[in-house]
């Protein structure tokens, strides 16, 4: 056999192993809920992110990693200056904490997380309930498509990593400029999907959305992306950073995933390893933060 032969019979074994782990994982942990419980047995990680982070050259955790995200979001969208904040799809809401603590006046600040899972919502109750989000923090189920809000509500909309979940995300687009006061400003992490990454990408593409609920309605690429935000009014300013995220995620994950089930250890470590060489060199996915202000002159 030719060596670009090789290659290719290599790249297919890896696929096949891939798809089938990923149909392992698919019956085992059918949602977010199960997956946190494999998400829990990540050495180094004692807090209830369900995002990939942001990793310096100095991060050794996944909580680490996490927190960088939230800061550097809240250093990107400017939350320090924030009066009302809208975060959507907020999860089990550990980001929360850090919204409240960069703020200037954070004892007048106010809080809404909107999420459509009633388990995220139970969550968001209980970290009321432990006093770690002080007075002015409040929740409430709805659909990012049709926010439960009136029209220039806030002066911040966040969306941490769960854009790429709505059906569509362009919609969500349309209601985060509703609900902004002119002058505001969504601050977005998102994922976003390759169309050029080739055959070798396409197959590694699609399993992913499925695992991660991402539906194919949300298929731009970064440049439709951007358009999608632009044509709306937005004045966006945005960076790739998929090298920071994506990929030392998959790389920590593959040498702290310690879970007790030897069986889960190897299937897990395998899986992320593929995935980490796919992210790195083909780029089915990319990574990207922005803050997308509304026109107009701040209240």
């Amino acid at each position: 056999m030719s060596l670009i032969q090789n290659i290719m019979l290599i790249a297919g074994l890896l696929l096949v192993v891939l798809v089938a782990i990923y149909y392992y994982a698919r019956i085992h942990f059918p949602t977010y809920v199960e997956l946190k419980t494999v998400i829990d047995c990540i050495v180094g990680n004692n807090k209830d992110y369900m995002n990939f982070g942001y990793w310096e050259e100095d991060t050794e955790t996944l909580s680490e990693s996490n927190e960088n995200m939230c800061r550097k979001l809240a250093a990107m969208g400017s939350l320090f200056g924030a009066r009302r904040i809208l975060d959507v799809g907020f999860g089990l809401g550990e980001q929360l904490s850090i919204w409240r603590d960069v703020n200037d006046d954070k004892d007048n600040l106010e809080i809404l997380g909107v999420d459509i899972e009633p388990a995220h919502i139970q969550a968001g109750e209980r970290l009321l309930e432990g006093g770690s989000l002080g007075d002015n923090v409040s929740f409430k189920q709805g659909d990012a498509c049709d926010l439960p809000s009136e029209d220039e509500k806030f002066d911040r909309v966040v969306s941490l990593e769960s854009a790429f979940h709505y059906r569509p995300r362009n919609k969500f687009f349309d209601e985060a400029y509703r609900v902004l006061e002119p002058g505001g400003k969504l601050v977005i992490a998102d994922i976003v999907r390759n169309g050029d990454s080739g055959l070798l990408g396409w197959l590694p593409n699609m399993v992913a959305c499925d695992f991660m609920g991402a539906p194919t309605c949300n298929k731009e690429s970064v440049e439709e992306w951007l358009d999608q935000l632009r044509s709306l009014g937005f004045e966006v300013e945005w960076e790739d950073v998929t090298d920071k995220t994506l990929v030392p995620y998959l790389n920590n994950f593959a040498v702290t995933f310690a879970p007790a089930n030897p069986m889960l250890r190897w299937a897990g470590c395998l899986s992320v390893s593929i995935w980490s060489y796919l992210c790195a060199r083909v780029r089915p996915f990319s990574y990207v933060l922005a803050v997308c202000t509304k026109p107009g002159i701040a209240k």
